[in-house]
């Protein structure tokens, strides 16, 4: 049963393409799982919907990050942000690794 007004659903593509530049940027391998749902926010004084951003890899602890947008309005200044607070978890290929692959740049993936 849906209370409420309806919302528009997310767009798929740019959930990919969201996806796609995270997976890139962290180097991510196929074992590794990556998530990206809009929520909605109940409390008064966030956005009326977010979107979460999840990864988890095995033998480690999950890792989460809020954004308090729909994923429509995610920009990669936000994208950077998520990369930036779970580098520290994550193990990254080195900087000649990335640049050679065209994953050294987040601005030049999307």
């Amino acid at each position: 049963m849906h209370i409420g007004p309806s919302r528009p659903q997310p767009d798929l593509v740019r959930i990919r393409a969201i996806k796609e530049v995270l997976r890139a940027q962290l180097g991510l391998t196929d074992a590794d799982t990556l998530t990206v749902a809009e929520l909605a926010c109940l409390d008064s004084e966030c956005a009326p919907i977010e979107t979460v951003l999840g990864l988890m890899r095995p033998g480690s602890p999950q890792l989460q990050h809020r954004l308090h947008k729909p994923s429509s309005e995610v920009s990669i200044e936000d994208l950077a942000d998520a990369c930036a607070a779970w580098r520290a978890a994550v193990e990254r290929p080195k900087v000649d690794d990335a640049h050679d692959t065209g994953q050294g740049n987040l601005r030049n993936s999307t």
